[in-house]
């Protein structure tokens, strides 16, 4: 972290002290970052130049983080994780056998075309690794509201070597497609068109892991929430119209 923030135009912790609970586990010390979790709501009130200055320091903050040189991480026992937590095919036999049931045939036989597109397009998958934050949700990203601004970025505990379009990811299912387009003009993709499939991809595996958790864990109301989550990306995205 004291690596990054020199080169950052927004906050980030910076760790003062570091001292053990009762249970053995860890904790940090840093001040206080001031700023409100940065829901998709207050994007949408900003001014058009408003929209400009926040897309423009969450870019800035991204291509920092994924052009931090690999090699330091590594010194820092910063872990590599490939961006699926369950291989694919593994995810694909458990869905058919726990998740598939659920599901209508329609339902079914679209769930399969995400996967057969992913083994289709899989080499398209490759990624050069970089660093990531890894849970760029709301509520890690504090704003300002009387400045109109991101104050901070907190909450490094999922950092790791990983794929960026990982993060990008987030900024557009939290956020929408016009920050997205924004954030575009400021942050180069190699492949547009592949990242934007990766990112709908991402977001069904996503969904199906958490299934798959809550079903090993007989939470029966979460896994009710999921597969009603399932079922509107499965009638909202369709693999054939993507070019």
């Amino acid at each position: 972290m004291p690596q990054l923030q020199p080169q950052l135009q927004i906050a980030i912790p910076q760790f003062q002290h570091v001292g053990y609970m009762s249970n053995g586990l860890p904790f940090c010390v840093y001040p206080m970052i001031s700023g409100q979790p940065f829901e998709g709501k207050y994007y949408h009130r900003l001014s058009m130049d408003q929209r400009e200055k926040v897309v423009q320091q969450v870019a800035h903050f991204l291509k920092v983080l994924h052009n931090f040189p690999i090699e330091d991480a590594m010194t820092y026992s910063i872990p590599f994780r490939e961006t699926m937590e369950l291989p694919v095919r593994d995810m694909l036999q458990f869905s058919r056998q726990k998740v598939y049931p659920n599901l209508s045939p329609t339902e079914q036989e679209q769930c399969q075309k995400w996967f057969d597109f992913y083994v289709n397009n899989e080499s398209d998958f490759s990624y050069q690794p970089s660093l990531i934050h890894g849970d760029l949700q709301p509520r890690h990203i504090l704003f300002n509201e009387e400045k109109g601004e991101i104050a901070g970025i907190i909450d490094f505990e999922d950092i790791r070597v990983s794929d960026p379009a990982h993060d990008l990811y987030y900024m557009h299912r939290n956020y929408g497609d016009d920050f997205w387009h924004r954030l575009l003009q400021h942050y180069s993709l190699s492949n547009l068109k592949h990242c934007q499939w990766k990112f709908r991809f991402s977001r069904l595996a996503d969904i199906i892991h958490h299934i798959l958790e809550d079903t090993e864990d007989h939470r029966s109301n979460d896994i009710e929430e999921g597969l009603e989550e399932l079922r509107e990306f499965l009638n909202n995205h369709n693999p054939d119209e993507i070019e």
